[in-house]
């Protein structure tokens, strides 16, 4: 029985394009991050929120991001980082997209929870498909390459905000930045992993997302849906009692809804 042929060396040019679509989603995950504090005032007239409640906006993804990071650099490692980079693209996007459309601080808050949620899985699952493609030298070069776009991303993300909420208003600033992580998750889904099987055609793709797409969404945020369901019903009974400060029934909801995207 002959053994498989080995996996086919990469070219230099196809190196640099998994290095720059990775630089460009890691610039896109900054700016989607950063976004927020950049329309911070908007946000509190319009919703009608507290300084309490900015808080938790401001911090929500970074509680997330914190309690997902291992678990999903774990599945990385098993399963499929391209899939691991992919979901998370497309989760931190359609979030920050849905940030335009909400009408309460709970629902704000869900989207950058999922923010959250999904930046959690690139950040591992980007930088060792990086030192797939470089090695040597070349890796320290590439990791720094990579890093531009968290450093550029975390100022762009708050001066276009800032620029987009000023002239179309704050909920065009989150959809104008989240929109272009679709695609980018699109391409993301065709990228090779060195020593796995390829991905398949982007037909057979696009297939399986729409076949499994209502079985995910039930899978995965039925669970999130119930936690903070409970987080809220908790928090509407404590504000019934005279005494308890209103930002302890907002934690009360926050801490229902990091257990749900946990």
């Amino acid at each position: 029985m002959q053994s498989p042929p080995p996996p086919a060396t990469p070219t230099r040019a196809y190196a640099a394009y998994v290095l720059g679509l990775l630089t460009v989603v890691n610039l896109l995950n900054y700016l989607d991050r950063n976004v927020v504090y950049a329309v911070f005032e908007p946000i509190k007239r319009d919703l009608q929120i507290s300084d309490a409640q900015l808080g938790w906006l401001g911090s929500a993804y970074i509680i997330v991001l914190s309690l997902a990071a291992l678990p999903l650099g774990v599945i990385g490692d098993l399963r499929s980082r391209r899939s691991v980079i992919t979901l998370g693209v497309a989760v931190w996007s359609a979030a920050t997209t849905a940030g335009g459309f909400v009408r309460q601080f709970w629902e704000l808050f869900t989207c950058r929870a999922l923010v959250g949620f999904g930046e959690a899985g690139y950040g591992p699952a980007s930088q060792a498909i990086i030192a797939q493609y470089f090695r040597g030298r070349r890796r320290a070069f590439a990791i720094g390459v990579y890093s531009v776009g968290m450093a550029l991303g975390g100022v762009l993300g708050i001066w276009f905000g800032g620029v987009i909420a000023e002239r179309y208003g704050w909920r065009w600033a989150f959809i104008w930045m989240g929109a272009p992580g679709l695609l980018l998750a699109l391409l993301a889904s065709r990228l090779r992993e060195l020593g796995r099987r390829p991905p398949p055609p982007i037909l057979e793709t696009l297939r399986r997302w729409s076949q499994h797409g209502m079985h995910g969404i039930t899978q995965y945020v039925l669970p999130l849906a119930i936690c903070a369901g409970v987080g809220a019903l908790l928090a509407g009974v404590l504000a019934l009692f005279e005494g308890i400060p209103s930002q302890f029934g907002t934690a009360v909801f926050g801490i229902g809804v990091s257990i749900g995207i946990a």
